[in-house]
């Protein structure tokens, strides 16, 4: 974790957070101008609160608060801000999953998971996206409030305008929140380019390149969705292969199209040494474990050499970079992750071992394999059967997300179950229970037993 948010440590305190706390009685909606943030762009108009006070707050992470009341229910709203470059925040739905994770970690008040998160556009920021998401804060697993959090890119900071109402469960009181935050928020500063100019994208290049391919970047391509950085002649005919795994990808797990998303960067580099050199100054990998790949996405971009467009490696790592800057689903656990690329990357004649394994119960047991904090852990040894156990865990993981997609029975839900697991808490057994409860109507012992049906009928 980057670093506390202002949030965990002020806004929601060692206690309960300052919106359940006793307020006075009901008084007439009090009409508060709308602040202008100068130094951010912003100006927030706030709801019609009763008793609606505003407390500016300059310092380092929170710009300003609101509190009042709405009907019986008390409301405190914040603003905070987070450096975009220390934290490395591209579009808003990173600020929202930071914000998550942040409050997933507390050890009174938690947010487990958003019950919901969709992309807006408008002007909300240097970024014409922002996302609007909702939760449920627990105390001890019991529901105790709502939050709804709008989140933004500004020229230099992510934003977090956070709404807490104690309102347990999706209420009058949090639709409403949920209204306001979509017309809550202007922007009329620097807007970025999402095509970047020359000058970032050679800056991004110099940043990690190693020293042999610094000087040697040709002009970048831009195509409708990735900023192709190299060092290589083979760059126009590999860009036209990105766009064609991106259109596989899209396909297969639909998200919409928003104009303003930044170009995703594609690191394609001549030789395997310079490839290896970047990993390790720009992944911080070990020099042997970038010499175990053939390609990487890591954040925002993705990175390879140019030897053979049609390998499986970059609609795999693709998959990964997608999942990470267009759908926002980094949740779930390796299984997920991997399977969700690797289903994509892979043959079903590839995955046939796998299905023979599961139809003689010789597979990782669900609950065990959503569990597993990492697929790879087994590279390099074999289990029983003298078989690679890390190919097995990926030849697994792929079929799973083969019958999630292509059974009768889980088929038309297919698209809610990945948006609901990607939403998932990393390996958390429960969370992902919850979301095959709710889509499903099975838990893991359920779907197994579906799962096995699906093998012997394969």
């Amino acid at each position: 974790m980057l670093a506390l948010t202002l949030l965990s440590i002020a806004l929601l305190g060692p206690g309960a957070p300052a919106a359940f706390l006793p307020a006075s009685a009901p008084t007439a909606p009090t009409a508060v101008q709308a602040q202008r943030f100068a130094d951010l762009g912003l100006t927030i108009q706030p709801p019609p609160l009763e008793g609606l006070a505003f407390q500016a707050a300059p310092g380092e992470r929170l710009a300003g608060s609101w509190s009042g009341r709405l009907g019986a229910r008390s409301v405190e709203i914040f603003l905070a801000v987070f450096p975009a470059q220390s934290f490395r925040f591209v579009e808003a739905e990173e600020v929202s999953e930071f914000l998550r994770s942040d409050l997933r970690e507390r050890a009174d008040w938690t947010l487990e998971e958003w019950d919901s998160r969709a992309p807006l556009a408008g002007a909300y920021g240097a970024s014409p996206i922002a996302a609007l998401a909702t939760g449920t804060l627990r105390l001890q697993a019991a529901p105790r409030g709502s939050i709804v959090v709008l989140t933004g890119i500004t020229a230099e900071h992510g934003y977090a305008l956070q709404a807490f109402v104690d309102a347990p469960e999706d209420g009058a009181e949090r639709r409403a929140l949920t209204e306001w935050a979509r017309k809550a928020v202007t922007y009329d500063g620097k807007q970025r380019d999402p095509r970047w100019t020359d000058g970032e994208a050679r800056a991004r290049w110099q940043a990690f390149a190693p020293a042999s391919a610094a000087a040697k970047l040709e002009a970048p391509i831009r195509t409708a969705h990735f900023l192709i950085l190299t060092n290589s002649s083979g760059g126009k005919a590999f860009a036209k292969k990105m766009e064609d795994y991106y259109a596989l990808i899209q396909r297969t797990y639909p998200f919409p199209e928003l104009p303003g998303r930044r170009l995703m960067p594609v690191f394609l580099f001549r030789t395997q040494d310079e490839y290896y050199e970047f990993s390790v100054k720009a992944a911080n990998m070990s020099r042997a474990a970038a010499e175990a790949t053939a390609g990487h996405a890591f954040r925002d971009y993705y990175a390879t050499t140019y030897e053979a467009p049609n390998d499986p490696v970059h609609v795999h790592e693709a998959t990964h970079q997608i999942f990470g800057n267009r759908l926002f689903l980094d949740g779930g656990g390796s299984w997920f992750q991997e399977g969700v690329a690797e289903y994509l990357s892979s043959k079903p004649n590839e995955r046939n071992a796998a299905a023979r394994a599961v139809k003689k119960g010789r597979h990782v047991p669900l609950r065990e394999f959503v569990a597993m904090p990492e697929l790879i852990a087994g590279r390099g040894g074999a289990d029983k059967s003298g078989e690679d156990e890390a190919g097995s865990n990926y030849e697994q993981a792929a079929l799973l997300v083969e019958f999630l997609r292509e059974s009768k029975w889980s088929a038309p839900h297919f698209q809610e179950l990945v948006r609901g697991i990607g939403l998932a808490p990393s390996n958390d057994v429960a969370a992902v229970e919850r979301v095959l409860q709710r889509v499903l109507g099975v838990g893991l012992d359920g779907l197994e037993e579906r799962w096995v049906e699906y093998c012997k009928k394969r």
